[in-house]
């Protein structure tokens, strides 16, 4: 009888130590250690949204939803908006989205979509970034040209690449380009929304 409890006790601390290595394993997400600490300051805020709060690599590409959700949830730590505004787009009905389009933020296309789930441009989220800062605070203009591949920005891109890699938002790389057709990711987004937070006191603690 003791022989049979004690394989059963060997059992049970088994199958628990399993189970406990399994929630701990699908628990985890995948982040590099550069933008850990960004990470972690927009969790602390509570500024991580729904949305991007999940299981996940975020060494990922980041979409037009998930990029335009972290930014209007920035932006309402410092200002307050009404999220219940007018559907405009036929693809997608989100209150995030409409706000980001009535405060110009960003725009759909002329097919009337968002298309919510593409990948998002260094171009295109220098715009959305520039355009949502502007909502709270003045940003100096800058130029382009110190970065060798100046001549591939979009010309409706220039003035936000110019301000926010003036501000140091986002920088270049270290081969003094920009890439702006590179797709941006889920932690670099972090780490762009830590340097707007510290950027200024009037965020949430």
């Amino acid at each position: 009888q003791k022989g049979s409890d004690f394989i059963k006790k060997k059992f049970f601390i088994i199958l628990l130590t399993f189970f406990i290595i399994n929630i701990n394993f699908s628990s985890a997400y995948e982040i590099d250690t550069w933008a850990m600490s960004s990470y972690e300051l927009l969790s602390s805020k509570k500024l991580i949204p729904t949305i991007l709060r999940k299981n996940d690599n975020y060494k990922n590409p980041i979409n037009r939803m998930e990029f335009t959700h972290l930014l209007i949830t920035y932006l309402m730590s410092n200002k307050h908006y009404d999220v219940n505004t007018t559907t405009k787009y036929k693809d997608i009905d989100d209150n995030y989205i409409n706000l980001a389009s009535h405060l110009k933020i960003v725009s759909g296309y002329t097919d009337d979509t968002f298309k919510p789930y593409m990948n998002i441009t260094r171009a295109e989220a220098s715009v959305m970034i520039y355009n949502t800062e502007k909502q709270i605070a003045y940003l100096k203009s800058g130029s382009i040209n110190r970065f060798k591949d100046y001549k591939f920005i979009p010309n409706w891109a220039v003035e936000s690449v110019g301000a926010i890699s003036n501000s140091n938002i986002i920088n270049g790389y270290p081969d003094k380009t920009f890439a702006p057709s590179k797709n941006i990711t889920k932690q670099e987004a972090f780490v762009i929304i830590a340097k707007l937070i510290n950027s200024k006191s009037s965020t949430i603690d």
